[in-house]
């Protein structure tokens, strides 16, 4: 990025975060050198806490909306840099680059749901069954993370001694992108009869299919890091952030699927196909919080 970027970036952050902590810092008992660039890395492990909405409906299913909160969690690593010392200022002020990717785990999350699909339905293997004895029938949305995160920010380092310790914070414009799977299950079942509910026989249609869509977030984020020991010419710190994120695009993924009715006798049905009609939204904002271990290359003069 230009100069010019970084260094209304940089004064603004000192100004509003770093100028009123450290005002009273003197910045001669440095223990990182200001004229190097400070490369670093390091592997971090967070949660992603985001609402998941979803509407369903069919000719054969109710039409129902939800939401729900999820709450992934991803390990990653991360490679860093910052600039020199950029202003002779309390805090000795930085900017940064940061790249972040990561693997997610999350679970199967039922968004909306009703009844008990899953499986084909089925007709109970007794004498003179009737449509409510069918089992399998209902219909759910399901989401789901995928594994792959990737993330960064663009920032300023502000550097300060405190209980014979040094620390960094870093306040920061964030990026986050991420895919979710939506998967779709309907399970119906009705009598081909036209009067009374017995399975005389009885026609069950199942759907089952899914969908990815990506998302991307910005926001603003923070971090602070604590130096907790040196190893040759490597500083070891340790870290928490915050950081929310505005989901920027389309936030919303339809799918619509057709099933076929099949009569529990073989023979042809009358029935036309249904459409299970789905539409997945996420909310607009997302949170994620975490810690980490950082290194950085800062030899000591």
């Amino acid at each position: 990025m230009k100069a010019s970027f970084w260094t209304s970036f940089t004064l603004i952050s000192y100004f509003a975060i770093g100028f009123p902590a450290w005002a009273a810092e003197e910045s001669a008992g440095a223990t990182l050198t200001d004229a190097r660039w400070l490369p670093g890395g390091s592997i971090f492990t967070s949660g992603h806490v985001e609402d998941r909405a979803a509407r369903m409906s069919s000719d054969a299913s109710i039409d129902k909306s939800d939401q729900s909160h999820g709450l992934p969690w991803s390990v990653g690593v991360t490679a860093d840099l910052a600039t020199p010392v950029l202003f002779d200022l309390p805090g000795r002020p930085r900017a940064f680059v940061r790249a972040d990717v990561g693997y997610t785990a999350d679970v199967q999350d039922p968004v909306v749901t009703n009844g008990d699909p899953g499986a084909p339905p089925f007709e109970p293997d007794v004498t003179f069954p009737s449509v409510e004895g069918i089992e399998n029938v209902g219909s759910v949305v399901h989401a789901e993370a995928k594994p792959l995160l990737l993330s960064g920010g663009v920032g300023g380092v502000f550097h300060f001694e405190a209980f014979d310790r040094g620390f960094r914070l870093r306040p920061s414009l964030e990026w986050m992108y991420r895919r979710d799977t939506m998967r779709t299950v309907m399970g119906g079942g009705e009598t081909e009869s036209t009067t009374g509910n017995l399975c005389t026989p009885c026609r069950t249609v199942f759907i089952k299919s899914q969908t990815e869509k990506g998302f991307h977030g910005l926001g603003p984020g923070v971090e602070l890091e604590a130096d907790v020991g040196r190893m040759r010419d490597l500083q070891i710190g340790f870290y928490g952030f915050l950081r929310a994120y505005y989901m920027v695009g389309d936030r919303k993924a339809n799918l619509a699927s057709r099933g076929q009715w099949q009569r529990s006798d073989g023979q042809p049905t009358s029935r036309v196909d249904t459409i299970f009609r789905t539409q997945y939204e996420r909310e607009p904002w997302d949170y994620r919080f975490g810690v980490g271990i950082r290194v950085l290359w800062s030899p000591e003069e």
